[in-house]
């Protein structure tokens, strides 16, 4: 009774189309309950002889889902076309599922928590400009190798270099040991080998290893990170990615690179990729680099949630981005 007699009025439509446009899911919420609340919606609205542009319901059903999706959201949006909605429904049905048999994940690129396996009395070093509600920097000053603070507030002074080089050298594994929340480097042999992580919320290529740049211009400006806390920009120039392929070792240049010691990963930015003319395309488990003239030029390969560029395939010359 209460559905051949409700409202049909304008105002019944104002409600239904204000609930469909500010409905947001949140992370505890089931996803199957969601999206029967939001089509429902759709239906009574269609019963009301209003109906919406199946590219609105993509778009609205696609910024309603929370911001753990935000790399399938990147990945149906880099489509030449939307999904129709209940397409759309169903690949978020499929996604929910696949994310339950995998292992939780932190789809956080610019800070990835990391477990030192060897917790020493350096843990205990307090930061003077750190606030009491703030948790301690879990990662090392890149001036004077010791945990617990940023280099803007070392007070130590540089170490020598040949300190600096012995420190690098007696690097073992176990001083940078990764949770399975977000692997962002690895450290073998002495080396840390930072992979580059492709990052749609990055409005610049940013590394943190100064030996891959080509030339750089010195500048001290502070970057805010995604959790709420900050960093140094020590410079900018051209970074150069090298790339193994089948026909031996491609260089990518990246213009305009940022330089940040204190990132545990290297950073490519998608609007910087774009704006050269490149297409990024995110599927599955990979993303794939390309324009009409190179073709594919690298691919990124997906760990955890995120797009690691490590040792793809390379089948275009040299390009640059």
């Amino acid at each position: 009774l209460a559905s051949i007699y409700e409202s049909k009025g304008p105002a019944r439509k104002a409600t239904l189309l204000k609930r469909l446009i500010l409905s947001k899911m949140n992370d505890e919420q089931n996803l199957n309950d969601f999206l029967r609340e939001f089509f429902n919606c759709v239906d009574k609205l269609k019963a009301m002889d209003l109906e919406i542009a199946d590219d609105l319901l993509s778009i609205l059903l696609l910024y309603a889902i929370p911001d753990s999706y935000e790399s399938f959201r990147v990945a149906i949006e880099s489509r030449d076309e939307l999904p129709k909605p209940e397409v759309l429904k169903i690949k978020l049905l499929e996604e929910c599922e696949a994310r339950k048999n995998r292992e939780p994940k932190h789809d956080d690129a610019m800070f990835a928590r990391g477990k030192c396996q060897s917790k020493n009395s350096q843990r205990a070093i307090e930061n003077p400009h750190r606030k009491d509600n703030e948790k301690p920097f879990k990662y090392k000053c890149h001036r004077c190798g010791k945990v617990g603070h940023m280099a803007k507030h070392c007070r130590s002074n540089p170490a020598p270099q040949s300190q600096q080089r012995r420190r690098n050298t007696q690097m073992t594994h176990q001083d940078c040991y990764p949770d399975k929340t977000s692997e962002i480097s690895l450290c073998i042999g002495g080396r840390s080998i930072l992979k580059w992580c492709l990052d749609s919320g990055a409005s610049s290529h940013m590394c943190s290893n100064k030996e891959m740049f080509l030339s750089m211009k010195k500048m001290k400006r502070t970057l805010s990170l995604a959790n709420n806390k900050s960093t140094e920009i020590m410079g900018t120039g051209t970074a150069n990615l090298e790339i193994p392929g089948s026909d031996g070792t491609r260089s990518v240049k990246l213009h305009d690179t940022l330089y940040v010691p204190d990132l545990r990963s290297n950073l490519l930015s998608v609007t910087k990729i774009t704006e050269k003319g490149f297409q990024v395309t995110f599927q599955e488990n990979v993303a794939i680099i390309a324009n009409q003239n190179l073709g594919t030029v690298m691919v990124a390969h997906k760990e955890n949630g995120l797009y690691y560029v490590e040792s793809p395939t390379f089948i275009a010359a040299t390009a640059e981005s």
